[in-house]
């Protein structure tokens, strides 16, 4: 009797253990994850250079750590004229990097002279998107221009090529003032009055084009930069209960409980 016991509960703790792995259920995580993206570009380039660009992507684990996995770009680009992009968009540059911190540097090749409005479009494995947008700039390259100082620096004489603007500063450690400007000339004629205060007089020259002291000077490589994002997903954990190992276990503790009760 004892022996029909143990084989009718062994049938039926398996029969309950083999039903557990359906009885699981999603249930939320307590934090989030995240898509980070960036696009770093210069605001202007020259019409014999290529244009490049900047890009970072990835997911992020809920400790903000970025996940080691592919992500897709695509940039897509449209002539702005009056404002307006002149579509459609073409797509110019497809790419697949490896999501991290690090930045992954795009060369499109030359574009020509004008405004262009740029689409980035980041796709993650879990298949969704992020689509970013910016412009940059081709022009002429940078108009040149000579200086001179003379008569021991007290004058200063500049001829350009085009027209020029000419910003002339004084540095006196603590302070700069501006002392002389002048607006779309090429040639371009100063006396220097130095105060005993005064440490050095420097020159700002910018062309028709909008390059600063013929690109030496020009802003920061990556002017443009989307700010850092972090858009949030929900992290989903699925409790899964291991229904045939448990099952072995049990079987185990009835035989040998069984096993026992005879002896």
């Amino acid at each position: 009797m004892n022996r029909k016991k143990a084989i009718l509960s062994m049938v039926f703790v398996s029969l309950f253990l083999s039903f557990l792995p359906l009885l699981a259920v999603q249930v939320d995580g307590a934090g989030f994850g995240g898509y980070t993206y960036r696009v770093r570009c210069k605001p202007q380039f020259m019409d014999n250079e290529a244009v490049t660009m900047d890009v970072q992507a990835c997911r992020t684990t809920i400790q903000g750590k970025p996940m080691s996995e592919p992500v897709t770009v695509q940039i897509k680009q449209a002539l702005l004229i009056n404002g307006t992009p002149q579509k459609p968009y073409k797509t110019v540059y497809n790419t697949t990097i490896t999501g991290s911190a690090k930045y992954n540097e795009l060369n499109i090749g030359r574009q020509d002279i004008g405004t262009w409005d740029v689409v980035a479009v980041f796709g993650y494995t879990d298949g969704h998107e992020i689509t970013t947008t910016f412009t940059y700039m081709v022009t002429h390259r940078p108009t040149q221009y000579w200086i001179m100082w003379q008569n021991n620096g007290r004058d200063l004489v500049i001829r350009a090529q085009a027209n020029i603007t000419v910003e002339v500063y004084e540095f006196q450690g603590s302070s700069t003032t501006l002392l002389d400007s002048s607006a779309n000339v090429t040639h371009y004629n100063l006396t220097i009055h130095p105060s005993k205060a005064t440490i050095s007089v420097y020159v700002e020259i910018e062309d028709q084009y909008g390059w600063k002291n013929a690109m030496s000077d020009q802003q920061h490589k990556h002017d443009y930069g989307t700010d850092p994002h972090a858009e949030q997903y929900a992290i989903i954990t699925t409790a899964i209960v291991a229904g045939v190992s448990l099952l072995a276990i049990a079987i185990l503790y009835i035989a040998t409980h069984t096993r026992r009760r005879q002896l």
